[in-house]
């Protein structure tokens, strides 16, 4: 009777987790929750002991891993070859802009330096992002990766700290930004919000 009490504990956690992400616009992560957390509720019913050692659930958690890992590399920044080109040209583009806005305040000064090194970092920022995700569920297991997607529901979402401030020197020096390129543009812009 306990095994049933948690099992649909951790039903209800589940369905409301992934309806917290869902509203959020977060669908992989989801998706995510929600396989995860039937599997753990199964492997509650089943009992512990037994979860361990049957074949079936193993090949289950494996393909269940091997979707999860898909899918949060393609939901990675590290991934979007459109957002790391835009983040390239940012770089030259921020680099170059001393030389062109005039005047040339203090502020957009600071705005680009910081922009400059941001965005030139931000890929390496993103992929290491994208190591320590899919370590995380390579290592935590499946029971311990549902616990992590619940409780990282409530995490700040990483800001593209290029974009942000990308965006900041564009609503500073917007004509000095008519030679960038449109797709770059759009993609930064979109990032920044």
């Amino acid at each position: 009777m306990n095994k049933l009490y948690f099992s649909l504990s951790v039903l209800a956690l589940t369905v409301i987790v992934t309806a917290c992400y869902l509203y959020s616009g977060n669908y992989i992560g989801a998706y995510n929750t929600l396989s995860w957390g039937l599997f753990v509720s199964l492997c509650i019913q089943i009992g512990f002991v037994e979860s361990l050692t049957s074949v079936e659930l193993k090949l289950v958690a494996t393909l269940l891993t091997a979707v999860s890992f898909g899918s949060t590399m393609l939901a990675s920044r590290a991934a979007d070859d459109d957002l790391q080109k835009a983040h390239v040209e940012a770089v030259n583009l921020l680099f170059k802009l001393n030389e062109s806005c005039n005047p040339f305040p203090e502020k957009i000064k600071n705005i680009s330096t910081a922009g400059v090194y941001a965005c030139s970092t931000q890929s390496t920022n993103d992929s290491i992002d994208l190591v320590l995700d899919v370590s995380r569920g390579k290592n935590m297991g499946p029971r311990m990766s549902f616990l992590d997607s619940v409780t990282s529901l409530w995490d700040e979402p990483k800001v593209d700290q290029c974009a942000k401030l990308y965006k900041a020197t564009f609503d500073t020096c917007p004509n000095e930004f008519v030679l960038v390129n449109k797709d770059s543009h759009k993609v930064l812009m979109k990032a920044a919000n």
